[in-house]
């Protein structure tokens, strides 16, 4: 599965777009927090991309955006990420 930030995949044909694809973390935004958290929570966000891209039937997912946001407030911050699901051809699940 390829996951890109890029709207296009170089030497890739995209053969058909699948929809769009987001996830959403919150995670506590106390005094301590460390950049680690948030690093793991943007991985699991994109992790949850490419699971339900491949429940769309794509082999990538392309346009990858990620977004680390505090919600005032409160003491969490939001991650969110969302992308575009597409079947590319000659490019191997």
């Amino acid at each position: 599965m390829i996951a890109s930030t890029t709207e296009t995949l170089e030497g890739v044909e995209i053969a058909k777009y699948l929809g769009v694809v987001v996830d959403d973390r919150i995670i506590s935004r106390d005094v301590y927090i460390e950049d680690t958290e948030i690093v793991h929570a943007k991985e699991m966000v994109i992790q949850t991309l490419i699971r339900k891209a491949k429940r769309l039937g794509a082999n990538a997912v392309i346009d990858i955006k990620i977004s680390v946001s505090p919600i005032e407030g409160r003491e969490v911050v939001l991650v969110s990420g969302m992308g575009t699901a597409v079947l590319c051809e000659g490019v191997e699940e």
